[in-house]
């Protein structure tokens, strides 16, 4: 693989920067190949590194930091920074934490149990990807995120035939959702921590344990997550409409999730006696494989939900042909923010409806559609026809047609910068 030495790592792709462990580091041409796009990864010589994990809350959050081994300090991301200083950086006498001088990306360290977690012996002859800005417990807890942070680079993984060290095992649901998009092998390109992991000790609201592991520090080029995920889009494949006609609209609902329902009037499309008869599905319940043949006995001719991570497993299945119909709120369709990027991989699987603004809505905003708007979006997606524009509905609504851009892509990624 062709390389260069990249001599600022901290500001390749990334406004913020990333742990280097002070190792050299390549930028790594990756060539295109089995329908895989081309791109570029940054990827460290073999260095011996300390992996932190503080397990909180009993077993329901994990995070791996690691350990700079010249400053005796640990490096995190802002976000966790501010959660271990907040817990545990506030005695102003001894603080177990406190910020390094001169880079604020440091915690400098007073824990004794640090010394503990490395003194048994680990394996170091195996190799480990391990990201520049570790992953939590949310890559394999959390639909989104597994299929936008790990999903990319578990097929860099397979390329470069090295195992990702991730803080937990997968769950069933990512098993399946692997399954049906044909990467059932890509679970051979998995460590979880618990194989290496070395005893640890004891925080307050916390368990900490480490590793020593020989390791290849490794972040993937956006665009080239992007177009990982782009070549794994299966096609709609539109269906006999006339047979299809009388059969049900499948809603995805958020309902049961009361801090994150984002269509606050779903029991409105739910009651109506319009063009369409519809059903109401919860795919937590469900499963991955469960709200696929549910929706194949059922024969439901397309799917309508709020923009959410469930929409994923539609868009990697092969055996989903249903047109998809996706309702988010306000997005200002000439700078659409950065949340909506990592849908836009998959934009030859649906249709947007959305309220047009200057400004963009946040993520988990609530928001309302008429029933009226929605379906006249399901009769334009289950025409069978093509547009290649913005089409208005009128009211400041608009719906986007599959493929259709708009006046702006937004930069990809969720934890890339």
């Amino acid at each position: 693989m062709p390389m260069q030495n990249l001599v600022e790592p901290s500001s390749v792709w990334n406004r913020v920067p990333d742990f280097t462990g002070q190792v050299e580091i390549h930028l790594v041409w990756l060539a295109g190949m089995d329908r895989l796009p081309r791109g570029t990864i940054a990827l460290s010589e073999p260095m011996q590194l300390l992996i932190l994990q503080w397990t909180w809350f009993s077993g329901q959050e994990d995070k791996h930091f690691l350990f700079e081994p010249t400053s005796q300090s640990i490096w995190l991301c802002a976000r966790d920074h501010r959660e271990l200083h907040h817990f545990y950086g506030r005695t102003p006498e001894k603080p177990l934490l406190k910020p390094l001088e001169g880079d604020s990306y440091l915690l400098e360290s007073h824990l004794t149990t640090l010394k503990d977690a490395t003194q048994s012996p680990t394996n170091k002859n195996e190799c480990l990807l391990v990201p520049m800005r570790p992953f939590n417990e949310y890559s394999t807890t959390h639909f989104g995120h597994f299929v936008v942070e790990l999903l990319p680079l578990l097929m860099v993984a397979k390329r470069l035939d090295l195992k990702v060290l991730l803080s937990r095992e997968l769950p069933p649901w990512a098993s399946e959702l692997l399954g049906i998009a044909g990467l059932e092998d890509l679970e051979d390109c998995i460590c979880p921590f618990r194989e290496i992991a070395c005893l640890g000790g004891s925080l307050p609201r916390a368990e900490l344990s480490g590793a020593e592991v020989n390791a290849r520090l490794v972040k993937l080029q956006p665009s080239l997550a992007a177009g990982l995920l782009r070549s794994l889009s299966r096609c709609c494949i539109d269906p006999n409409n006339e047979e299809l006609h009388s059969s049900p609209v499948a809603v995805l609902s958020r309902s049961h999730l009361t801090r994150h329902q984002r269509w606050f009037n779903e029991k409105e499309l739910l009651k109506c006696k319009g063009n369409h008869s519809y059903v109401c599905l919860i795919p937590e319940r469900l499963g991955v494989m469960g709200l696929s043949q549910y929706l194949s006995q059922a024969r439901i001719k397309a799917v309508v939900m709020a923009i959410g991570s469930a929409a994923y497993q539609l868009f990697l299945n092969p055996e989903i042909w249903q047109p998809v119909v996706l309702l988010c709120g306000t997005i200002n369709p000439d700078a659409p923010g950065r949340w909506l990027s990592t849908f836009w991989p998959f934009r030859q699987r649906f249709w947007l409806l959305f309220h047009q603004g200057q400004s963009n809505g946040d993520w988990n905003a609530p928001f309302t559609h008429s029933t009226d708007h929605i379906e006249k979006a399901l009769s334009l997606a289950l025409s069978g026809q093509s547009y290649d524009k913005l089409i208005s509905f009128g009211h400041q609504v608009s719906i986007l047609p599959p493929g259709v851009m708009m006046g702006h892509e937004p930069p990809f990624g969720v934890d890339f910068g």
